[in-house]
């Protein structure tokens, strides 16, 4: 979640599987399903209307280990 400066607002701001919710409320991350089911199956909860007004762009970086 990045500022009007391109850079993300805080360490904080980084929505992964070890830090799963944004200070906001706006992005919840499910965690890691650590393998159990079929395939990669983690889910990220984005609600646009409680985004910090602070934020000006949403990135999302995907990586399958």
């Amino acid at each position: 979640m990045l500022g009007a400066n391109g850079k993300v607002l805080g360490d904080d701001w980084f929505v992964f599987y070890g830090q799963q919710t944004s200070p906001d409320g706006s992005m919840v991350h499910s965690g890691d399903s650590n393998g159990v089911g079929d395939g990669d199956d983690e889910i990220i909860h984005v609600n646009l209307d409680k985004v910090n007004p602070s934020v000006q762009k949403i990135v999302f970086i995907v990586t399958i280990d």
